[in-house]
């Protein structure tokens, strides 16, 4: 049941709910679609609320073309006019058989899973509002999951590869994001979580706020603001990092977030469309260059692996990054199709 639900009152005062009826802002858009798969037993009033909008619109266009500014004061006055009109739009315009009918398909609907599954195909990015008002973005090859009882009982979240999240304050539901290796716990804070499944590290960077994390092994650690975590998926060991020393193999340490000569964060640059490689071998290049462009890479000289770059790119194609990175090492490539063949 939903905590908050909305009456067609409401529904006529909120400019979100406008844009979603009028397909003018995708933010909006993906939560009104999402807040429907949550909360099915609101459909009908939704439905009496977007076909008042549209016909309010309607009406406009006859008599003001082109002058659309003064749909917004209308949709006031006629939400106070039309309140008793929504009600009844509600409860007795659908024929009493066919609500129930469409009640019983709902419940059956609901019954076939209790997740909401958001995914990215390689070369895919996608910015999700959630039902808390927090937002998600959604980087390439990624897959988010969160039950339908979010913001009623829980606001648990399972990730396997990249997001940047930036969490509405709750004290009551704390928000979790759970990994294959660790879980992520805050209140209300802007950090990126890179969890991608079959890569030997994880981390999480922390923007601003304050966030715990939880090892399945017990351990657990505090991150402040401007801190990351790295953690080495073979070992469940926790070790701060002390600027001078070098990480100890097999150990997650905490350190500094990295920035660019512009001041820019380079944890989270990817929301800008920025690849960064920072002092990374082919090897593991490799996974990230497959997930941004959706390509498949390959050598035939085991060597290539071993090469170590460090760049910044952005919104460049995948000939120009290759081109730029053959002045640190030099290589060859060939693109057969979808796939990039490298040689010495």
């Amino acid at each position: 049941m939903n905590p908050t639900k909305r009456t067609i009152e409401d529904l006529l005062l909120d400019d979100s709910f406008c844009n979603y009826c009028f397909k003018t802002n995708e933010e909006d858009l993906l939560f009104w679609e999402t807040y429907l798969e949550f909360y099915p037993e609101e459909k009908s009033t939704l439905l009496a609320a977007k076909a008042m909008v549209l016909g309010l619109k309607e009406a406009i266009h006859t008599h003001k073309r082109n002058k659309l500014f003064f749909l917004q004061p209308l949709l006031r006055i006629a939400a106070v006019l039309l309140i008793a009109v929504g009600a009844y739009f509600t409860y007795e315009w659908i024929h009493p058989a066919a609500k129930q009918n469409k009640l019983s398909q709902q419940t059956a609907d609901s019954s076939q899973s209790n997740f909401i599954v958001y995914t990215t195909a390689p070369g895919e990015r996608k910015k999700i509002r959630l039902p808390d008002s927090s937002t998600v973005e959604l980087n390439v090859a990624s897959r988010l999951q969160l039950t339908k009882e979010f913001n009623n009982t829980n606001r648990d979240i399972y990730l396997e590869g990249e997001a940047l999240f930036d969490v509405t304050h709750n004290e009551e539901l704390p928000f979790i994001v759970q990994t294959p290796t660790y879980e992520v716990r805050v209140l209300g804070t802007l950090f990126n979580v890179k969890a991608y499944p079959g890569e030997s590290i994880s981390e999480t960077s922390l923007i601003r706020g304050k966030v715990k994390l939880f090892k399945a092994d017990g351990g657990h650690l505090t991150l402040l603001p401007l801190q990351k975590v790295v953690f080495e998926n073979n070992t469940n060991a926790v070790k701060s990092y002390q600027p001078d020393a070098v990480p100890e193999s097999g150990i997650q340490h905490i350190m500094p977030v990295t920035k660019s000569l512009e001041g820019e964060i380079n944890e989270i640059s990817w929301t800008e469309n920025t690849l960064q490689f920072q002092n990374e071998s082919m090897l593991e290049i490799k996974a990230k260059l497959e997930r941004w462009y959706n390509i498949n890479i390959e050598w035939k000289d085991s060597i290539i692996g071993t090469y170590r770059f460090t760049g910044s790119f952005r919104d460049e194609p995948i000939e120009k990054v290759l081109e730029a990175l053959q002045f640190s090492y030099p290589f060859n490539y060939a693109i057969d199709q979808n796939t990039i063949i490298l040689s010495k």
